[in-house]
């Protein structure tokens, strides 16, 4: 792929989020690697010949000016929803099964809309993610979390994506650029003991999709503030038994109510409205007649 087309494909994929870019942000979700004073050169070529534009640092697709104006307000409406989170996760952080906790989605890039709920990714101990999850869940409801049915969701707490240590790796047929994305762009708010780190090396696909994004974050980038805790989990015949209970109830609770939701050994994706294949294939169409039409 040359270099034109590698700098215009991260403003062509934010583009569908509304979401204008830096020119930092656009080296770093470049899909190959490019210095970022070549990633400099690039765009201004690229403004000069009216393919995008510039406004305020930030740059994006011709005529697309207000998604700037809306990056912005976005921004306001996300400190107040990650000071939410951070009060959470303090509560959270007490359970001791639990080792990660990340914010992801547009509030992970502070693009969330007033009316946009907290995405909240957790990481439990292996062999815990059922009895974890119930604690989570349980305590969500003096936290606000966000229950199926609701019509309000601004500021509740969604708890959409449960993994447990023993399940890091994500299955092939979810290793893709938007997958890519979501975990590249996680902002980390705690970390029991470089966990992060553990999904980065176990997900090594996605320097494929990403290059300059995976090995900064491999390098120990961080976004947000971490809260470390020491505390330990013993391992017992009690938790084990615990588990199998906590498993066994939510199953039969949610038996009615299973739609989109993806449970496997270890791993519960829980997307209400899982969009990921449908900007999958947006993007694949509009890049292609993006540079169709303006013959790069």
């Amino acid at each position: 792929m040359n270099n034109r087309r590698a700098v215009l494909l991260p403003l062509i994929y934010f583009d569908f989020f509304d979401y204008p870019l830096t020119v930092q942000e656009i080296n770093y979700w470049c899909p190959q690697k490019i210095s970022l004073s070549e990633t400099k050169q690039i765009s201004l070529s690229l403004e000069r010949s009216k393919i995008i534009a510039q406004d305020d640092d930030f740059y994006f697709l011709s005529s697309r000016q207000m998604i700037v104006e809306k990056r912005r307000r976005h921004q306001q409406f996300s400190r107040s929803k990650l000071r939410k989170a951070r009060k959470a996760v303090r509560w959270l952080a007490k359970i001791p099964m639990v080792m990660l906790i990340g914010v992801s989605g547009n509030l992970a890039l502070e693009d969330a809309d007033k009316d946009d709920d907290i995405d909240l990714f957790i990481i439990t101990k292996a062999n815990h993610l059922w009895l974890t999850r119930f604690l989570v869940v349980l305590m969500g409801e003096f936290l606000g979390r966000r229950h199926p049915n609701d019509i309000q969701t601004a500021n509740k707490l969604c708890f959409n994506l449960f993994l447990d240590e023993n399940n890091l790796a994500f299955s092939e047929k979810r290793q893709d650029l938007y997958t890519a994305h979501e975990i590249l762009q996680l902002k980390i708010l705690f970390d029991r003991g470089e966990v992060y780190e553990k999904i980065l090396a176990q997900n090594n696909w996605l320097r494929k999709f990403l290059p300059v994004a995976y090995f900064s974050r491999e390098e120990g980038f961080r976004q947000g503030k971490s809260y470390y805790s020491k505390v330990a989990v013993e391992e017992s015949h009690q938790f084990f038994l615990f588990e199998s209970l906590a498993k066994k109830f939510q199953l039969w609770y949610m038996r009615k109510k299973r739609d989109q939701e993806e449970i496997r050994s270890g791993a519960l994706f829980f997307h209400p409205r899982d969009s990921r294949q449908f900007i999958l294939n947006h993007f694949q169409k509009r890049t292609s007649k993006f540079f169709k039409n303006h013959l790069l």
